[in-house]
């Protein structure tokens, strides 16, 4: 008996995004502007997010410089906390990730 393979959005979520979904294209475009937008109005600031984690994966993707696709390899757990820090010298910026936790 062969089993049919189960759609698993962590590996391809390109293909396999749950019906109705947005586009992960889309969606990453929408976080990352909303991203622009907070660094630009908040510069020089601390900022808190609280977010679902599929938003917290595509500021990570986008911070990074990650593809999109790459999102669902990065683990992040329930009650999960990223620290993202922006650093502007001479004119660069430069996004670090400084930690991830596990969650709870």
């Amino acid at each position: 008996m062969r089993l049919k393979p189960q759609k698993n959005i962590s590996r391809d979520p390109v293909c396999n995004r749950p019906e109705g979904a947005e586009a992960l294209a889309d969606f990453h475009a929408r976080v990352a502007a909303a991203y622009e937008d907070m660094q630009q109005g908040y510069a020089g600031r601390h900022v808190l997010v609280v977010a679902h984690a599929g938003v917290i994966r595509m500021v990570i993707c986008h911070a990074l410089g990650l593809p999109p696709e790459q999102a669902y390899r990065i683990n992040v757990g329930s009650a999960g906390m990223a620290r993202i820090r922006i650093e502007n010298k001479a004119g660069q910026r430069f996004d670090s990730l400084m930690w991830l936790s596990k969650g709870g």
